[in-house]
């Protein structure tokens, strides 16, 4: 009985804290790979080329 009470706290009340502290120190969109930043063509694109 103890365990599951104890894991319901942790999932309901630490875990959501501690991912909302870890997800402030990072900045939305810093990581943008170079495909990400190309533009995304599709065929009748290419084919109009």
């Amino acid at each position: 009985m103890g365990g599951m009470s104890l894991g319901t706290l942790l999932t309901i009340f630490v875990v959501p804290t501690m991912y909302s502290i870890f997800a402030r120190k990072t900045v939305p969109g810093a990581k943008m790979t170079e495909e990400q930043t190309t533009p995304n063509l599709h065929a009748h694109e290419l084919i109009a080329k």
